[in-house]
């Protein structure tokens, strides 16, 4: 059997010296199913975590200029839930 000039490049892609047998389609099939699988699992990552919670301040820090000593302050910081997915917040450490 005579191969085309397109069947030799494809087989030396596949890194074949002659005509393609059942193991290196079993072979190539393999490798197939590895890469689909990665990719899968890569879109599934990405999907997670667009869809995770999210949290966002208006404002990361407030200066509250000069304090004479002794004195209360306070500043109310607001928390927003951006996220697709439902924020919980389990715990809050001032300070």
């Amino acid at each position: 059997m005579v191969l085309k000039k397109s069947e030799n490049k494809q087989n030396k892609i596949l890194g074949l010296v002659s005509e393609p047998t059942g193991k290196d389609y079993m072979l190539l099939f393999k490798r197939m199913k590895f890469v689909f699988c990665a990719a899968g699992l890569a879109l599934l990552w990405a999907a997670s975590a667009l869809s995770a919670p999210k949290l966002t301040l208006s404002d990361t820090a407030f200066d509250f200029g000069y304090v004479p000593q002794n004195a209360t302050v306070s500043h109310d910081f607001w928390l927003y839930s951006t996220g697709e997915d439902t924020l919980k917040i389990l715990s809050v450490k001032p300070g």
